[in-house]
């Protein structure tokens, strides 16, 4: 892996610079491998045809790899984001080929949701940079020490206890551990519904009775 800061100079780098300085001489490949729709260069103007004249010039080959789609999906690290920051992680898991998932440590909460019957590990996320999905209820499952547990998350702002900021907080079903400071990994399968005020804590436990039985059913 090469790491390379994204300045104002480099972001000028012309496609022919970019191939001879950053590719040819750091790495000296003999094939290149890129997408249907890859560019690079500055203003993306170098393409395909630009990068098999320069693998004669420089001795490499380029394969190119064709569109690749699921239901008519165009598989895509953008349109996985998108679909992630709508919620719609169904769809995303469908083009990831995995779960998207979320690994961190269990801290410290306010205890409300043990005081409804629903206790809830709170997670600080371990990676800064992580992508977190939309808000909502999502039917999840829980990864800790090496076991697989069924489990609904809520990403949100708790508004029915004016809490402001955003949490990620997981109710793992049939479990009854002591997991603060510990590592867990919650892995999204279906947003549920969206988060909303309700009157009062009792209005949402009763609600959450009902999430976990469609969690359930999804799971």
């Amino acid at each position: 892996m090469i790491i390379v800061g994204f300045t104002k100079h480099f972001a000028g780098t012309s496609s022919y610079d970019f191939i001879k300085d950053m590719v040819v001489d750091k790495i000296n490949p003999a094939k290149l491998i890129i997408g249907y729709d890859h560019h690079f260069g500055r203003n993306r103007r170098g393409g395909f045809d630009d990068l098999a004249e320069l693998g004669r010039k420089f001795n490499f080959s380029v394969e190119q790899i064709s569109e690749q789609k699921i239901n008519d999906l165009t598989i895509s690290s953008t349109k996985i984001r998108q679909l992630l920051e709508a919620g719609k992680v169904g769809v995303a898991n469908m083009l990831l080929g995995y779960e998207y998932s979320i690994t961190g440590k269990v801290v410290y909460g306010n205890a409300n949701g043990r005081g409804m019957g629903f206790p809830t590990a709170n997670i600080e996320v371990a990676d800064e940079y992580k992508l977190i999905a939309a808000v909502g209820v999502y039917a999840c499952r829980v990864h800790w020490m090496g076991k697989c547990y069924k489990g609904m998350c809520n990403i949100g702002y708790r508004p029915t206890i004016n809490d402001g900021e955003l949490t990620i907080e997981v109710n793992i079903f049939d479990f009854n551990e002591q997991i603060y400071s510990q590592q867990i990994t919650i892995s999204f399968v279906e947003r549920m519904r969206d988060e909303r005020k309700f009157e009062n804590l009792g209005a949402l436990s009763k609600q959450l009775d009902k999430d976990k039985i469609e969690a359930l059913k999804i799971l």
